[in-house]
């Protein structure tokens, strides 16, 4: 059976093409069309050839000169979507499912491993900004959000890299928190804004660190001598160490309440 191809009709996919037959039988044949390398099946009925696409067997890539990737539009009309809406996202923990969040205009999305969920900014009770310092990463901060239409939220400001790492993620923690507290002035949510610490936790902290405070003095008149004076000087240095630690998260984390337009700057990275 032999087939008479004309090329230029090719150039049309749904164009179609008179073939002879040496059996007059209907007959099939697979070309390739110019406009994206894309097989048709030429099948012959009543003498006239009909191309269909088979798109399962088209490449992936396309090499014609003035070809137009299908998805560029698709993707420009999603970037007009997305345009305005600040999204962050974390992974507290190794093993632990990552968390995405986006400010929408009316509501926060949120997506925590399979379980998700819309938040309207009005059903937000409250917020409590904090420093929340890791054994891995110091310069770590967390903002806690309570609502009626969804479970506690916590967001941190780092994510976990590796059993040893917490990647800071400084700028788009910043960006998401004022995004979120402008939402919450344009649609007029009143939740509780809270700063640091709970009170009941802060103030007796302060106790007990300024014991250690006055405690360390008395720890450097007391060096033992001789042998164990490098012992003694090495628990006084960890102990220096500990508590510098610890007076920069009670001066970071000093129980305050803000408004949606003064966000706190020491509870931000």
């Amino acid at each position: 059976m032999n087939l008479k191809w004309n090329d230029d009709a090719l150039l049309d996919p749904v164009g179609s093409q008179t073939v002879s037959s040496t059996d007059g039988r209907a007959c099939t044949g697979v070309k390739t069309c110019c406009a994206g390398k894309v097989p048709f099946r030429a099948v012959l009925f009543r003498r006239r050839v009909h191309y269909q696409p088979m798109s399962h067997l088209a490449p992936a890539p396309a090499t014609c000169k003035h070809e137009v990737h299908p998805m560029t539009l698709s993707t420009a009309a999603d970037d007009q979507t997305q345009r305005g809406v600040v999204t962050y996202g974390f992974r507290p923990s190794l093993m632990g499912a990552p968390r995405n969040f986006a400010l929408h205009p009316d509501a926060m999305h949120w997506e925590i491993g399979r379980h998700s969920g819309r938040l309207p900014y009005r059903s937000i009770r409250r917020i409590r900004l904090s420093y929340r310092p890791m054994t891995m990463q110091m310069h770590r901060f967390e903002m806690e959000i309570w609502s009626d239409a969804a479970p506690k939220l916590v967001i941190a400001s780092s994510s976990s890299r590796s059993m040893v790492e917490q990647e800071r993620q400084d700028p788009g923690y910043r960006a998401f928190v004022h995004g979120l507290h402008r939402h919450l002035r344009e649609c007029g949510a009143e939740p509780i804004l809270r700063a640091g610490t709970a009170s009941v936790l802060y103030w007796p902290g302060i106790v007990l660190f300024a014991m250690m405070l006055v405690a360390m003095p008395v720890m450097l008149l007391r060096l033992p001598r001789g042998d164990a004076l490098w012992g003694a000087a090495l628990v006084v240095a960890v102990t220096a160490l500990f508590l510098w630690q610890l007076g920069k998260f009670f001066w970071l984390n000093r129980p305050a309440t803000y408004t949606v337009d003064s966000v706190p700057e020491a509870v931000l990275p």
